[in-house]
């Protein structure tokens, strides 16, 4: 604080996780593990890209990809997975309003270096 106050929390990851955070939200990944704030989804045993964190309009998205399976996870705050999903997609991903209507749009690489765009309902 203003003072010089330092306090420390211990969060709940360890060296070898992939972690990244806004100042709400804290996202780790381990082994088959994504542990979305206190929640934790097990995923099948595959290499997963780093999870990513979208705020879109007061809303948080978390994103990850199976690049063995060539699936995309989308997930709500409360770890719940978002509708559509998994889906087909060998890279990180790239979420946002990409167009002139209300409805997000999901974009990642496909098969032979193709990008494919997902539009979320």
């Amino acid at each position: 604080d203003g003072k010089g106050q330092i306090q420390q929390t211990k969060l709940p990851v360890e060296e070898s996780h992939d972690v990244v955070m806004t100042s709400k939200t804290l996202v780790s990944f381990f082994e088959n593990k994504l542990r979305i704030k206190e929640k934790t989804v097990e995923l099948d045993f595959g290499s997963y890209s780093k999870p990513n964190i979208f705020i879109i309009r007061n809303k948080i998205y978390v994103t990850i990809t199976d690049k063995d399976a060539q699936k995309v996870y989308l997930f709500d705050s409360n770890a719940k997975p978002i509708a559509g999903f998994p889906a087909f997609g060998s890279s990180a991903v790239d979420l946002g309003n990409f167009d002139k209507d209300n409805k997000l749009e999901l974009v990642t690489k496909g098969e032979n270096n193709t990008v494919l765009v997902y539009k979320l309902n």
